[in-house]
């Protein structure tokens, strides 16, 4: 949001960015320090109390305005507690049946918000039926398949929201109970509308919530198209995107025995392979949670080790990341229970030293693991 726009939306409550003659418009670090210097003010002195009080409006410019500045407010923990406190969820959740579209937007940034930086205030929007509320928007702003967005900023910012709002766990189980919502965010990983790199992490994200909170979610996904619309979307260069792309192939595979022979008949593991090598250690701790459970199916754990596999997971026994070295070592196991020559690639790899040295491991899985 433009300084200016935070400086106003600020100044009305008491607090006004300090004057600089040389600040700089294009100097996102510092844009970003006033505004956290903007909501910590307002959470230690007047509160949001003011904003609530013009939720009451009926002029839509003045609910707009409200709205954003509760969207910068709510990145603050404190800020989204105290719109808990206040009993102003409903009226929020309420605001995104407004039949002005600029309103329905704003608050819909505003509750993403919420359920970003506070639990207390998404377990409340949970229990209120957020998440059918929001996903019906999403279909509104999405729009027919293989057209445009109809509404392409409601479509991000609900998506986002619904992201957010999956965190609980027990809200990210009754996905199922809305098969069409659900679906939709599989259409938008399938088939996007936009080129909007943030929509395809957004959409993944929730698939994964969903999936890793209910079996029968990921089931239901599986025979939709699921696991080539991943295999479709692995070759991507978006860091977040990959990740999300290996933890929801992990929570498929994982679900459904038969789903692991279909996404390495579609090409699954190969992509997976060359993620292995990734700069980012998350893509790598992806990665390989998703080829440990992939390596059960027998032609996949050849095909890992024909395709330099084990060079890969070998690098990441020095991962300072202990998680990732147990995986590693246990989707080497996959590979060497099923393909003779997979122990003379681990010497190859000069595995064995480490593999040795895991052995007196202080954690116990990778004890075992490497044993």
């Amino acid at each position: 949001m433009p300084a200016l726009l935070l400086d106003q939306s600020y100044s009305s409550l008491g607090y006004r960015l300090p004057d600089r003659p040389d600040f700089e418009a294009d100097d996102p670090d510092r844009i970003e320090a006033d505004a956290a210097a903007g909501r910590a003010s307002i959470a230690a002195r007047s509160g949001c109390t003011p904003l609530v009080k013009m939720l009451s409006s009926p002029m839509p410019s003045v609910l707009c305005a409200s709205a954003d500045a509760l969207f910068n407010l709510a990145i603050l923990g404190d800020n989204a507690d105290e719109l808990h406190a206040l009993g102003t969820l409903r009226k929020l959740h309420d605001l995104l049946r407004h039949d002005d579209a600029a309103v329905v937007t704003g608050f819909a940034g505003v509750l993403m918000n919420c359920c970003a930086s506070s639990p207390a205030a998404r377990k409340e929007l949970a229990g209120q039926g957020l998440l059918p509320t929001l996903l019906s928007l999403l279909a509104r702003g999405v729009g027919e398949a293989d057209g445009p967005l109809v509404q392409p900023e409601l479509v991000s910012r609900v998506l986002g929201a619904i992201n957010n709002l999956l965190l609980d766990e027990q809200c990210a189980a009754t996905a199922l109970h809305h098969e069409a919502g659900l679906l939709l965010l599989l259409r938008l990983l399938r088939e996007p509308q936009a080129d909007d790199d943030a929509l395809l992490e957004d959409a993944a994200s929730c698939l994964v919530r969903i999936a890793r909170a209910d079996v029968d979610a990921a089931v239901l996904l599986i025979g939709n198209g699921a696991l080539s619309a991943v295999e479709a979307r692995l070759p991507t260069d978006l860091e977040e995107l990959q990740l999300r792309l290996c933890q929801l192939a992990l929570q498929l595979c994982a679900a459904q025995r038969p789903a692991r022979e279909e996404l390495h008949a579609l090409g699954g593991t190969l992509k997976l392979l060359p993620l292995l090598y990734s700069s980012a250690e998350e893509v790598q701790e992806g990665a390989v949670m998703a080829l440990q459970e992939l390596t059960n199916f027998k032609p996949a754990a050849v095909l890992a080790r024909r395709q330099g596999g084990i060079d890969g997971l070998v690098a990441l026994f020095r991962s300072p990341d202990p998680a990732v070295r147990t995986t590693a070592v246990a989707c080497l196991v996959n590979i060497c229970r099923v393909d003779q020559k997979a122990a003379a690639a681990t010497r190859e790899a000069e595995g064995i030293p480490p593999l040795a040295a895991f052995l007196n491991d202080a954690a116990e899985p990778m004890r075992v693991a490497a044993a």
